[in-house]
């Protein structure tokens, strides 16, 4: 008689793992009808389950999914990705507080939009300007098909007519017609620098001392995540990324290229094992001349743990204090123009309760190429990962 029921502590378990939409498995001897079971774990997963906002529809197919990071210097982008990325609540209503913090008591500026794509930057800057500042923008973009919506929207738009002009340009290779008061990009990537923003940047701030983003800083953590593990290894497969690495046992066959390249994954299922540590930073206008950047990082554990890799994080202010961030401590809720940066590792590292995870990790520049290099030197020591950006 009655129903199947669960202990309360037990109801707190399956509640904590609702969100990870788990497969449930019965056994054992029932002293109920099987399908009461059913309905009852059902009813108990779907009441625990956490209210899908906006975003979380949106990601949710890219949970623990991996992808190859956005290369927006080398490819056009289509015109889906510019739709998803233009749909971000957050992002642009931040970007339009940044620009009217800059504005301020202003009555005229001129603005250069680096990287205008279909012009949501755009947008946002002529919202901030309003009626009060007679503002100029200069739409810079490379990708003609995004070209063609900017000009239709400067001919069709009120907002737009008059006030801005359209370049088809690599930026770095555009020169302005006039005096330029701020440059205003959309190149971060999901580790901050890792879609070249300081590259695309670095020769736009001769013309002006004033920048939106002003900095931005990249983030790591150590996390076990078993299921990206096997996936990164699969990853590339047939396709090893060459001869080992300096210091690898002789003899060793080369790793798999997947395992030695950086993904871009909406993380979902895994455990993060330390606190969120800052790996590389960089201002605009730039405060080193160098681009190249290392760091060495060192985090403790509490429990017992395998470490499949690193997660990535950046965190940037725009303006004056005006912040974007996907770093978990300071996340900009209801963003979702980034996921976080995934660093596998050529192998699983154990790392005993009480102890350390130390790491490094290199940006690397040579030429027109730019590629990070990493390494776990405790409590194991693994070859360097990627190194000279072969993978």
């Amino acid at each position: 008689a009655g129903f199947p029921v669960l202990p309360k502590a037990h109801q707190d378990l399956l509640a904590s793992l609702a969100k990870l939409e788990p497969q449930l498995c019965l056994t054992g001897v029932p002293t109920h009808p099987r399908q009461s079971y059913v309905s009852y774990l059902r009813h108990l997963i779907a009441s625990r389950a956490p209210v899908m906002d906006e975003a979380a529809i949106a990601e949710r197919p890219y949970r623990d999914y991996l992808q190859a990071p956005l290369q927006p210097l080398a490819d056009n982008l289509e015109a889906n990705t510019y739709e998803t990325f233009e749909r971000d609540p957050v992002k642009y209503a931040r970007y339009e507080e940044a620009v009217k913090k800059f504005l301020g008591e202003r009555t005229s500026a001129v603005v250069v939009v680096a990287g205008a794509g279909r012009g949501p930057l755009v947008a946002a800057v002529l919202r901030a300007a309003s009626d009060r500042c007679n503002v100029k923008v200069h739409a810079v973009e490379k990708n003609a098909n995004a070209i063609v919506t900017l000009r239709h929207r400067a001919s069709t738009e009120d907002a737009w007519r008059g006030r801005v002009e359209v370049h088809q340009s690599d930026m770095r290779r555009w020169a302005p017609p006039c005096p330029i008061d701020c440059v205003v990009s959309e190149l971060l990537g999901s580790f901050g620098d890792n879609e070249l923003s300081p590259e695309c940047l670095e020769p736009v701030e001769r013309w002006t001392s004033t920048s939106i983003p002003q900095n931005y800083e990249s983030f790591l953590q150590p996390i076990s995540c078993a299921r990206l593990w096997f996936d990164a290894r699969r990853a590339n497969t047939g396709l090893p990324a060459g001869p080992p690495a300096v210091g690898a046992c002789i003899g060793a066959p080369p790793p798999d290229r997947g395992l030695e390249t950086p993904f871009v994954v909406k993380l979902h299922n895994f455990a993060p094992l330390s606190a969120v540590q800052p790996a590389f930073r960089f201002d605009h206008p730039a405060s080193e001349k160098s681009l190249e950047r290392y760091c060495a990082l060192e985090f403790p554990v509490a429990v017992d743990c395998t470490v499949h890799g690193l997660a990535g994080y950046f965190e940037s202010e725009l303006y004056d204090g005006v912040m974007i961030s996907i770093n978990p401590a300071t996340f900009s809720t209801g963003m979702f123009s980034w996921f976080p940066l995934f660093l596998p590792f050529s192998r699983p590292v154990f790392v005993a309760a009480g102890s350390s995870l130390e790491v490094r990790l290199w940006r690397r520049r040579e030429g027109d190429r730019v590629w990070y290099e990493w390494a776990v030197v405790g409590p194991d020591v693994l070859p360097v990962h990627n190194p000279g950006g072969r993978s």
